[in-house]
């Protein structure tokens, strides 16, 4: 059996994280689209534009699933506020199918070209076998640094980390002939 089924509010989630990761232009349309693999203990939704790139892996128990891997065009489905919502993800070699329900409980099924490319393996991209060292920052107080930035001439950052957990994460910005900008994100003390 190729199929999964997911609610519909994960699913959208996981649409909405992949679109910050995906490429946006014509040049590179295999970056436009997101990579599923379905496999026995878990999914995972692969997102990459070339520069930036986004692994999520959701669990997932079904012991009766054959594993495959597709490529397709992300989209966002209804959710109903109660999370009773669902979608299904139907694989063939030639077709992916989406089954799900909008918001008048109407069966939708939309049947999209299985595209058969390469997609890029996030993880021969990412080594995991390295040292590192985790640190925990709260994502409000990373993007508000972040933001800081967003102005500048210069659209290159600096961040700087040390082997202790419990320093603070720099981040540097050149201002190109006016000098250059800092600011620090404290971690948090306790990893989630």
């Amino acid at each position: 059996m190729k199929e999964i089924e997911l609610s519909s509010k994960t699913f959208n989630m996981v649409m909405k994280m992949s679109n910050n990761f995906r490429a946006n232009d014509d040049s590179r349309p295999v970056l436009k689209k997101i990579c599923l693999k379905a496999e026995k203990n878990k999914i995972i939704f692969v997102a990459i534009n070339g520069f930036i790139a986004s692994k999520i892996s959701i669990n997932y128990t079904n012991e009766e699933l054959e594993p495959f891997e597709c490529v397709f065009y992300p989209f966002k489905v209804d959710e109903d506020k109660r999370d009773l919502n669902t979608i299904k993800i139907k694989y063939s070699d030639d077709f992916i199918t989406f089954v799900y329900k909008d918001n008048e409980l109407n069966e939708i099924t939309k049947k999209v070209k299985n595209f058969h490319e390469d997609f890029i393996d996030y993880d021969r991209v990412v080594n995991h076998d390295i040292e590192r060292t985790k640190i925990a920052i709260d994502n409000n107080l990373l993007l508000r640094a972040l933001n800081a930035f967003k102005n500048s001439n210069n659209k290159v950052i600096t961040l700087e980390f040390t082997n202790n957990p419990t320093q603070p994460i720099l981040i540097e910005n050149s201002l190109l002939e006016l000098g250059q900008a800092e600011c620090i994100v404290l971690p948090i003390r306790t990893l989630r």
